[in-house]
């Protein structure tokens, strides 16, 4: 059952040692900085992730590897149920993402993810739905201590920030309401972009489908973000084949641990294909 992932630490990263944290609250980030290596040498300004439940479950297992595997950006800006991978994003090491994840499962966020697939209604009531709220809202408020600044998109209103407990606190009618809402995705990564321009950020990375990254109109604002001195690179998670909704409550399918599997492959062959960059030209190359 996936509430036995809880039970046993999974072995660390071999290319990263977390060091212990010193505060009172074991959740908090580390202040030691992470082990380097070559292709650390390049830093995000700021994460970008957007997407539906298959997309969402992937960026669990990239989330998983990256916060072992780069520098924290300044920022992360999300959209749609891929906004739980960002919220994991604060989590020191990969079995504290993992751990949140699995706590946010037991508290029914999937059921409700998929009230958002069903036809007329499915939105108005997965916005409505209270399952998972408080741990949702508890995540926004892990603000400070090195972790990035959370912000999520709100269709009607652009993206909301979510940096601390004061604006947690409005989590529930705010955040939650737009994570489970419907969204187009390439708008919600235009928007975020023309907002790490204007923040005068030189480097983001962009997690997206192939199908998204392959949109002329991903492509046109990419290069307008480029030609504003923002650096755009990508890093692609496939979410495979459709899904049938109620898959993703059946543990037996195992449907949700192939999903985040997606994730972790593709994080780990992303940080290969930079490993062999650094290699071969002595820099680092952002795809």
């Amino acid at each position: 059952m996936p509430w036995m992932l809880l039970e046993r630490r999974p072995p660390p990263l071999s290319r990263v040692e977390t060091a212990p944290s010193t505060d009172s609250d074991p959740g908090l980030a580390p202040e030691e900085p992470k082990a380097t290596s070559p292709d650390d040498t390049q830093e995000y300004d700021a994460w970008l992730v957007a997407g539906g439940l298959p997309v969402a479950l992937a960026s669990v297992g990239l989330v998983e590897v990256l916060v072992e595997a780069l520098p924290r950006p300044r920022s992360v800006f999300a959209a749609g149920p891929a906004t739980i991978a960002a919220l994991l994003t604060r989590e020191p090491d990969a079995f504290a993402v993992r751990t949140k994840f699995e706590q946010l499962r037991a508290g029914r966020f999937l059921a409700r993810a998929i009230l958002l697939e069903l036809p007329i209604a499915g939105s108005m009531f997965a916005e409505r739905c209270p399952w998972a709220e408080p741990q949702m809202a508890a995540l926004a408020k892990r603000g400070g201590c090195g972790r990035p600044e959370l912000y999520v998109f709100v269709p009607t209103t652009g993206y909301q920030a979510f940096t601390g407990e004061e604006q947690a606190e409005e989590a529930a009618a705010g955040m939650t309401a737009a994570l489970f809402s419907p969204l187009d995705e390439i708008a919600a990564i235009g928007a975020a972009l023309a907002a790490v321009v204007e923040r005068g950020y030189s480097h983001v990375l962009v997690i997206a489908s192939p199908a998204i990254a392959a949109a002329p109109r991903f492509e046109q604002l990419r290069t307008r973000a480029e030609k504003d001195g923002c650096r755009v690179s990508l890093l692609l998670v496939d979410p495979g084949d459709p899904i049938p909704p109620y898959h993703y409550l059946l543990p037996l399918w195992g449907t949700v641990e192939r999903q985040i599997e997606r994730g972790r492959t593709a994080a780990q062959a992303w940080i290969g294909s930079r490993r062999k960059s650094v290699g071969a030209t002595g820099t680092v190359a952002g795809s």
